[in-house]
């Protein structure tokens, strides 16, 4: 299923590229390696980092925002927007290093369109209440000890509550 679905294909590539990257740095160790750029470091940064970040950022602001985790067409333009970057970051200089200027400004142009395209959309979701209408607050339990540490409390463990109304007064809740 990984391999088909776009959102859960990405992160498998994204591990792939710290294997990938970890094999360039083995290389690197074995003999003299003729690459164009620093491709260890962005094989990381672009490829992990790069495909991994936005997906979390699509799964975690919908989730954290009450809405259902599920890409749509925008969220899935940024995933092949992000993979494009990559590909003329860590590909494109391999074949044709004379233009190496313009695959930079070109894998920055990905990466300002991905994440704009995210920030635009999710930065507004984040700012307003939930779309289900519920808060999640943490419940923090103490107890009361002898010790005089920490004014005599010991912290016991943290419960997840959920408001249902949180428009009404807190006392309601």
């Amino acid at each position: 299923a990984g391999l088909r679905r776009l959102d859960i294909g990405i992160m498998y590539l994204g591990y792939l590229a710290i294997v990938a990257q970890l094999a360039v740095e083995a290389l690197g160790a074995l003999r003299e390696a003729d690459w164009v750029g620093t491709v260890s470091v962005h094989l990381f940064t672009f490829g992990a980092m790069g495909l991994m970040t936005p997906a979390m950022i699509v799964r975690i602001s919908r989730g954290h925002t009450g809405r259902k985790v599920v890409f749509d067409a925008l969220d899935k333009t940024v995933l092949w927007v992000m993979l494009a970057g990559l590909a003329l970051h860590i590909i494109t200089p391999q074949l044709a290093p004379s233009a190496y200027p313009t695959w930079l400004h070109l894998t920055a142009t990905c990466w300002l369109a991905g994440f704009g395209l995210l920030g635009w959309r999710y930065v507004p979701w984040l700012l307003r209440p939930r779309a289900d209408g519920k808060l999640h607050v943490f419940l923090p339990r103490q107890e009361k000890t002898k010790d005089p540490g920490a004014f005599g409390f010991r912290a016991v463990d943290m419960w997840l509550g959920t408001v249902s109304n949180p428009n009404d007064e807190p006392t309601a809740w």
